[in-house]
């Protein structure tokens, strides 16, 4: 176990134990991996203590303030105010880079987390990488996170490079960014706000505002905004007149093919009564 303790002092005392106490000079500090973010909360230096045992767990003691209050002449007493940082790795072959509150279960090795605050590598979650952020979890092997917060992949090889609350939950699934977005289906893509693909080989582009985009059919993409603009030019007009020309030919052939059948139910009408008649006449 390795914790670090930061006062207010003009001193730098690195100890290392083992069977016993002794002096072990820098080598200690830079192998404390919280010490960096000790000399950064304490403004003038820093007290260390390095216990290494076989549990890998690093926490980090700083204090952040304190304050002298007087009490009976002479006697003092201080108050701190201290924050603690733990970091845990319970897998084999998996490193955390820093941060706060980062874990690494067991079963997921080879898993990597660089830094940020509350990321999770879970369960069997073998070579998975989060690079930052807060809150990010990777379930899924493979699994990839860039940042953000809140972030999910749930299912192998998908990827979220950042954003607030995307969801990768089928296999080589990503989400490109934004927020809320989730790609349901096999290689399937989503990006924006609010948008959702839940088939395979679909891509769904959520620019719509609050309305979110839903996309429930295969081998598709669909693009929710209110312009489509090329070079400066709107295209958007363009799409919907050739929509509308094709609703007309649709309702044109759907009227001509009524009339031909009620043609043919006259013609057959006709002939009926011909048969009819001729029958009557050999009679």
């Amino acid at each position: 176990m390795r914790w670090c303790v930061c006062v207010r002092a003009c001193v730098c005392v690195c100890v290392s134990v083992r069977a016993q106490v002794r002096a072990c000079g820098w080598a200690c500090v830079r192998e404390c991996a919280c010490v960096r973010a000790c000399v950064r909360s304490c403004a003038r230096a820093f007290v260390c203590a390095c216990v290494r045992v076989r549990v890998r767990v690093c926490s980090c003691v700083c204090v952040l303030s304190y304050r002298v209050l007087p009490r009976a002449g002479r006697l003092l007493i201080v108050q701190v105010v201290c924050a603690l940082t733990v970091n845990v790795v319970s897998a084999r072959y998996c490193t955390i880079g820093g941060g706060q509150n980062n874990k690494v279960d067991k079963d997921a090795n080879f898993g990597f987390i660089r830094g940020g605050k509350a990321n999770w590598c879970y369960l069997s979650s073998p070579y998975c990488s989060i690079l930052g952020g807060q809150s990010n979890v990777a379930t899924g092997d493979y699994c990839s996170l860039g940042g953000g917060i809140k972030n999910k992949c749930y299912s192998n090889y998908g990827s979220i490079p950042g954003g607030y609350l995307n969801m990768a939950a089928a296999r080589f699934s990503t989400v490109l960014g934004g927020s809320k977005n989730s790609a349901k289906g096999r290689y399937a893509m989503a990006a924006g706000f609010q948008g959702e693909t839940m088939q395979d080989y679909s891509a769904v582009f959520a620019f719509d505002g609050e309305n979110g985009c839903s996309l429930n059919k295969t081998q598709s993409v669909k693009v929710c905004a209110d312009g489509f603009f090329l070079n400066g030019v709107d295209y958007s007009g363009a799409l919907t007149d050739t929509r509308r020309l094709e609703d007309v030919d649709c309702k044109t052939s759907q009227e001509k093919v009524k009339s031909d059948e009620e043609r043919l139910a006259t013609y057959e009408r006709v002939v009926s009564l011909l048969t009819t008649t001729l029958a009557v006449q050999s009679s």
